[in-house]
């Protein structure tokens, strides 16, 4: 279902730069004109360059409004990749859980420290969706545990957090093992 607060562009790239998309957002999102020329603002889009896991095309407004004000820095050219991530997790030790009842939308540190404080944690999970709508889950369970594409498989935790790296930047893979 396509949004009408935003389009992905595919296929940008500009040198010395890792950028492969281009992303534009309505007015409601961005500020540019907003004071001085409102009535120019109301017909300006924020166009800028994105990696392709950074936005999807398919989120609503809500979404939108979190990867743009807390997720993604549009400016900051020399950024690293804010993968879109939707999570729902629980650790069964710690109690912290999320609080949706689907998977929402989180910040790549949030899923980082769930998955760091799984350990030790038996029947904990965290049920993750990248921006190709894949999804692995991990639980703990003397060791963790990663199901991905019907295959579980025991990693470390540094490898288990490198997969979870190309997952969510690069984008799904059929080899559980980094």
């Amino acid at each position: 279902m396509a949004c009408e607060s935003v389009v992905v562009l595919d296929g940008f790239s500009v040198a010395n730069y890792g950028f492969n998309t281009t992303v534009a957002l309505a007015s409601k999102f961005h500020r540019m004109h907003k004071a001085k020329r409102p009535d120019l603002h109301q017909v300006t889009l924020a166009l800028f360059p994105a990696f392709e896991c950074e936005f999807i095309g398919d989120e609503d407004d809500a979404d939108l409004e979190f990867l743009y004000s807390k997720i993604v820095n549009p400016s900051e050219l020399q950024r690293e990749p804010n993968p879109s991530i939707r999570a729902k997790f629980h650790n069964q030790r710690t109690g912290v859980r999320s609080l949706a009842k689907g998977r929402g939308l989180v910040a790549r540190r949030t899923l980082d420290g769930v998955i760091g404080n799984m350990n030790e944690s038996p029947n904990s999970f965290v049920e993750v969706e990248n921006f190709q709508h894949h999804v692995a889950t991990v639980t703990w369970n003397e060791g963790y545990q990663l199901a991905f594409d019907k295959k579980t498989s025991t990693l470390e935790k540094d490898k288990l957090l490198a997969w979870m790296d190309k997952f969510l930047v690069v984008g799904g893979t059929n080899d559980s093992q980094v």
